[in-house]
Order: structure tokens, then sequence, then C-alpha cells
């Protein structure tokens, strides 16, 4: 919760962001957030396979959960939703479409179907052949463990 300050070094998209002063200004002494919300949080904003190399949340260090949905979910997202082209009398459903069970049903599963189709985490990334899926069914404790405490 300190700023960092960082440079992109030139303009165009194959600049690359280089780290100037790790902390650059202090905010706040003490986390405000209870450990838990801290958490999810974190793994929500989180896109670096190398912070959990056994359970990524993205693949090839690309998006992360706030990538598209931008501090949220659905209310940050309204723009995206008044801007689709569907017919919503026909089809409801939007966003993740092909969610094997909804969030309610078996969140953990879920959110790691999730990450795997549009992230690429959690060994959902083709280009990664040493990390093989997740088992979205009956995931391993150690993964249950880091998306829940």
């Amino acid at each position: 919760m300190d700023i960092a300050k960082f440079d992109t070094g030139a303009v165009g998209p194959f600049a690359k962001v280089k780290l100037i002063q790790a902390n650059f200004a202090n905010l706040v002494s003490a986390d405000p957030l209870p450990k838990q919300l801290r958490r999810g949080k974190t793994l929500f904003n989180r896109a670096n396979m190398a912070d959990n190399p056994k359970f990524p949340m993205a693949g090839d260090f690309w998006m992360s959960c706030n990538s598209c949905h931008l501090d949220g979910f659905n209310f940050t997202n309204r723009q995206l939703m008044e801007d689709g082209k569907k017919d919503r009398f026909k089809n409801a459903v939007t966003g993740h479409v092909d969610v094997r069970k909804m969030i309610a049903g078996d969140p953990v599963g879920a959110y790691i179907d999730i990450i795997q189709k549009t992230q690429g985490g959690m060994g959902g990334d083709p280009r990664e052949d040493d990390m093989p899926p997740v088992n979205v069914e009956q995931p391993p404790l150690e993964a249950v463990k880091m998306m829940m405490l």
C-alpha cells in the first residue's frame, strides 16, 4: 500500500516499464483491510506467474481479473455490458458464459475454471507445457487454501 515510481522508458506498444523507486511514498503504516479480504484483493490483481509458480493466477504474466473488471465485478463493467450487441431477452447470461457450475455452486472450482479459460492461469495456458491444468472438479488442497484464506 505504498506508492512505487516507474518509468515507461518510451512511448509505444513495446515500451517496457522500469522500476525507478520501490518505496516512493508510504501511505499507511498498517493495512486497514482484514487479512482475508487483502488476500482476495491481491489474487484479484495478480498477473505474475512468479508470485505463485505452482498455481499462477495468469499465464505468461499476462492479465489479472482486474484487467477486465477494474477494481470490482459487474458494476464496473456496466459500459461493456451496455455496448454488448446481445439480445438480453433471448439470452440473459453475460460475461463468463461457459462457467461449469456458476460461482454460487462451487466458488473455488468456478474461479479456477474462469482463471484457466480467460487468463491462462492454473495451467490453462497451452504454451506452458510443464504446467498441467489444475483439476477443476478436485483442485489440490494447496490451491483451495490459496483461494480461501
